[in-house]
């Protein structure tokens, strides 16, 4: 989905999402499926930014499988750690990526 602005947009200061809000419910604003074009120019940028929170969420997580902390989990432990993990690796090979994906349930329930 891709959200539309009328014509000469005041970029100039953040959005406010209450005023956003307020926009798209008054037919300000569309918010529309992408076309074909619009996901082949915007997948590389997305496709990069996908990663890189794929990447962060795999850094943030080495701290959890090193060798002292391994040795205190139990066997379901590690089961969930290697799983989140491996399911990370393979994020970008989910059909629809990156448009389309799940992200794996963290071994924490949240995201740290």
């Amino acid at each position: 989905m891709i959200l539309t602005h009328p014509p000469e947009p005041n970029h100039s200061q953040p959005i406010d999402r209450k005023i956003l809000i307020r926009q798209i419910a008054h037919g300000r604003w569309e918010i529309r499926p992408l076309t074909q074009d619009e996901r082949a120019e915007h997948q590389p940028r997305l496709s990069a930014a996908t990663r890189a929170q794929r990447d962060k969420y795999l850094s943030d997580s080495d701290r959890r499988v090193l060798p002292d902390r391994w040795a205190t989990y139990s066997e379901a432990e590690r089961a969930r750690w290697t799983e989140f993990r491996q399911a990370l690796r393979e994020l970008p090979n989910q059909p629809g990526f990156p448009y389309d994906h799940t992200w794996p349930t963290h071994p924490l329930g949240t995201y740290e």
